[in-house]
């Protein structure tokens, strides 16, 4: 709020907000829960240079980002991380705390040009979509079966919802991995025990989905190893008789 003086009585000018969008394009708000995603809120009376603090919250739930302000009418800057600590997805509101220091709190205006698309009154929605990272899943390669933990890295889990992981070869088939899939955190998917019973791959992609059958977003698809493994020999009293037949089981051959 600034004060001045108009033919002796005082004015107030409000600065304020009326439009959130991507800085990458149109249309609703909506990003990994990786956050990093640019954003840009339009609106008027910003401070050119300033550091706008931002809050996204949902809830009792609120991340915090800094936008700066490129003019008088212009933010941008990057979403938080939303899903390194709240599950997703997650219809969040904005709202301002301010700029360098200052502690009120600016509004949503009313002007006519907000966009109904991306906006809402009184407040601008966000949604932060789970995401996983296949670049960070291990171990890396897998055996093929050694009752091994497959670890799958990501943001926005949430323990309220179910997750399909799906470990897929092309023409060695899919094996998908549903009930065993738990939620370890809002960062991480665990899957055991792993057993690759499928014919030979030497390397697969990895997928997760929602037990709805939403695919989610690999923020770096990266191939997932798998390594054969023996399990058992028989006989396992071998002589040294030349000749003896030898059978070894395990995991993952080619035939």
């Amino acid at each position: 709020v600034f004060n001045g003086s108009a033919g002796g009585a005082a004015v107030r000018i409000r600065h304020g907000w009326d439009r959130l969008r991507l800085a990458a394009g149109g249309g609703a708000a909506e990003g990994p829960a990786s956050g990093g995603f640019g954003v840009e809120v339009e609106g008027y009376g910003f401070e050119a240079g300033a550091n706008y603090s931002v809050d996204f919250f949902s809830g009792a739930d609120s991340a915090a980002s800094n936008l700066s302000a490129r003019s008088s009418t212009l933010l941008a800057g990057p979403a938080p991380p939303w899903g390194a600590a709240f599950g997703a997805p997650a219809n969040a509101s904005l709202r301002f705390a301010g700029h360098d220091g200052e502690a009120s709190l600016l509004t949503l205006g009313g002007l006519a040009h907000v966009d109904p698309a991306s906006c809402a009154s009184p407040a601008c929605l966000v949604l932060f979509e789970d995401v996983f990272d296949s670049s960070r899943a291990g171990p890396n390669p897998i055996q093929a079966s050694d009752g091994s933990t497959l670890v799958v890295p990501g943001f926005g889990f949430s323990a309220s919802r179910g997750y399909v992981v799906e470990v897929s070869a092309g023409g060695g088939g899919t094996k998908m991995f549903a009930a065993s899939t738990a939620v370890a955190s809002v960062t991480e998917l665990r899957v055991s025990p792993l057993d690759w019973d499928l014919p030979f791959a030497a390397s697969a992609e990895l997928r997760v989905r929602t037990d709805g059958g939403a695919l989610l977003r690999d923020l770096r698809p990266t191939p997932l190893g798998i390594a054969q493994n023996a399990t058992g020999l028989s006989p396992s009293d071998l002589t040294a008789r030349p000749g003896q037949p030898l059978n070894v089981t395990g995991y993952g051959f080619d035939p």
